[in-house]
Order: structure tokens, then sequence, then C-alpha cells
């Protein structure tokens, strides 16, 4: 009974914490698509563009030295390519995580935060319902009258922003990757296709060369016969 009782519990655990997921996920979406306008302004800049070119150098580098450790090791161990990526896209938003506090300093980011306090000035008036980070919606309410919580809630507030941006970034570069390997797919596809066209074009080319070498050489035997029937007349 006792382990039923538990085991029961621990599946309840489970299940709580999968809806906590679920629900997470869900705010997030709902809060990122708030500030779409903003986040696609944002993506269009040369801060975007840097931090790939930065997220790049990282994963190059990352990739390399799994690649020294894999010949080191036995070339015939296997590694995950997708859990090696994964594992690199934690590893780098929370080394950048933990930066918040140059992010903070950077003009592009005070002005990218201003544009989200423009847009909605819930942080201000305390009349957040649905932010995945508020666990107790009451003591924000009052923080006017708690300068530390307003502090803290802030700063969760500019960690979220970094971490949406670096998301971006990432999903960004995936996409780039994609789109490049299907160029190249594309490209090989149609150099295939153009050989074939190229060989049939030059096979049909020699078929009609030796058609045509037959039909001169049957019009030389045939005018090769009427000279030599005029020849015998003429003697």
């Amino acid at each position: 009974m006792y382990t039923n009782s538990k085991n029961s519990n621990l599946i309840t655990k489970i299940i709580s914490t999968e809806k906590a997921k679920e629900a997470k996920m869900l705010l997030w979406d709902k809060w990122t698509k708030k500030y779409t306008p903003i986040w696609e302004n944002f993506k269009r800049g040369n801060t975007f563009k840097l931090l790939q070119y930065y997220w790049k150098e990282e994963e190059n580098e990352h990739f390399h030295k799994i690649e020294k450790e894999k010949t080191s090791l036995n070339q015939s161990v296997k590694f995950s390519y997708i859990q090696i990526k994964k594992d690199i896209w934690k590893r780098w938003i929370t080394k950048q995580t933990k930066l918040i506090q140059q992010y903070k300093e950077k003009r592009w980011f005070k002005s990218l935060v201003e544009e989200f306090e423009y847009v909605s000035d819930e942080y201000k008036k305390g009349e957040i319902k649905d932010d995945i980070f508020v666990v107790n919606i009451k003591e924000l309410e009052n923080k006017e009258n708690n300068e530390e919580l307003y502090k803290c809630v802030k700063h969760i507030f500019l960690i979220k922003v970094l971490i949406q941006i670096l998301m971006m970034v990432i999903e960004q570069c995936i996409k780039e990757e994609s789109s490049g390997k299907m160029e190249i797919v594309l490209d090989n596809l149609i150099e295939k296709l153009n050989k074939e066209k190229y060989a049939k074009i030059e096979s049909e080319n020699i078929h009609q060369e030796n058609l045509n070498h037959k039909e001169y050489n049957e019009m030389l035997e045939r005018h090769k016969s009427k000279d030599e029937d005029s020849f015998k007349q003429l003697l």
C-alpha cells in the first residue's frame, strides 16, 4: 500500500510539473507575440547579425573540441549531432545570462528595453497577470512599498529579454543553415540534371552525326555507281 501510494504521489508530482512547464511555455509564447513588431525590427539590425556571428564562433569552437576528443578517444565512437547542439545552446545561453550586467550597459540593450516599457507599462503599474516569473501577484502589486522586490522583478525581466534575443539568434542561424543546405542540395540537383541533359544532347548529336555520315556514304555510293555507268557508256 505504501509503495503504491508513493508511486501515485510521484506520478501526480510529475504530471503537475509537466503541466507547469506547459503553462510556462504558453505564457512565454504569449509574451513574445505581444512584442512581435519590436523583435522583428531588432532582427533586421546590425546588433542581431553581430550576435549571430558570436554564436557561430561559439558553436564552431565547441564542435572543434568535440572532434578532437572524438579523434583522441575512438574514431568509431558515435556522437548525437542534435544532442551536442542542444548542449552548446544551453551553455551559451547560460554563459550570456551571467553577463547580464554587461548587457545592461550596452546602448542597444537599453534602447530595446525602453521600447518594451513604452509599449507596455505593466511593470510600472503592477498589473501583471500572467508573467511566468511572478510567483506571488499580491506581493508584486505592493512593489511600490518594496523596492527590493521591484528590482528583483526588473532584473528577471531583463534576463527574460536577453534569453529571448539569444533564442532568436540561434533560431535564425538554424534557419540559415537549413536554407544553405537546401541550396546545396538544389545546386547539386541542377548540376546533375544539366549533366544528364548535356549527355542526352551529346548522345543525340552523335546519333545524328552517324545518320548524316551514313546518308552521305550512301549518297556517295549512288553517285559512284552512276558515274561508273556513265563512264561505261562513254567507252
